[in-house]
């Protein structure tokens, strides 16, 4: 076990909006669950990289990263980033809580969510498969794994994040550039 790291990557040039995309690792005792080890959050001209073994600290610090009154757009199948942090995501096959059951980040209820859905995939071969992101985060890969959440929010910005030339140079350095990512994450 660890203590939470953040980490604040500044974001050169400029884009719109709040992006969100967290990393789980499966539970399955004492009951089914995903819990959240990392959450990257872009706002106000940066990417704030949360990683933690304290679930209930790395959610809290997650929604002091979060604007008050921002809408929060993330990219995932069955609202699974959403509803993990509602707590209230079951499983695929089940239909959501209808109130939170599992630890769920502070303030998430009052959130306005906006899902983009899956589908915009640069992604380095080098990087870190999401599968693997649990084991990678105590196996050496520490800055890997990081790198990887930090890429998935930068696809996020050029998605649907109007940024500017500057910014899109940046986030496609982050994006195909294994060791540029990883080196944001060293202590």
């Amino acid at each position: 076990m660890y203590e939470m790291k953040t980490t604040v990557v500044k974001v050169p040039g400029a884009f719109r909006n709040v992006y969100l995309d967290i990393e789980t690792e499966k539970l399955l005792k004492p009951v089914r669950r995903w819990k959240v080890t990392t959450v990257g959050v872009a706002a106000g001209g940066s990417i704030t990289v949360i990683d933690g073994d304290d679930e209930i600290e790395v959610l809290a610090a997650a929604a002091q990263a979060i604007p008050t009154g921002s809408v929060v757009r993330y990219a995932a199948t069955r609202e699974f980033d959403e509803m993990v942090l509602r707590g209230r995501f079951a499983n695929a096959r089940r239909a959501h809580l209808a109130k939170p059951t599992y630890p769920a980040m502070p303030g998430a209820e009052q959130i306005t969510w906006l899902n983009l859905k899956p589908g915009y995939g640069t992604r380095n071969r080098m990087d870190v498969p999401g599968r693997e992101i649990p084991a990678a985060r105590n196996d050496g890969r520490w800055p890997k794994a990081m790198a990887h959440n930090l890429r998935d929010v930068a696809e996020l910005i050029l998605r649907d994040g109007e940024p500017d030339g500057v910014c899109v140079a940046w986030c496609y350095k982050v994006l195909n550039h294994a060791t540029f990512a990883a080196n944001f994450f060293h202590w």
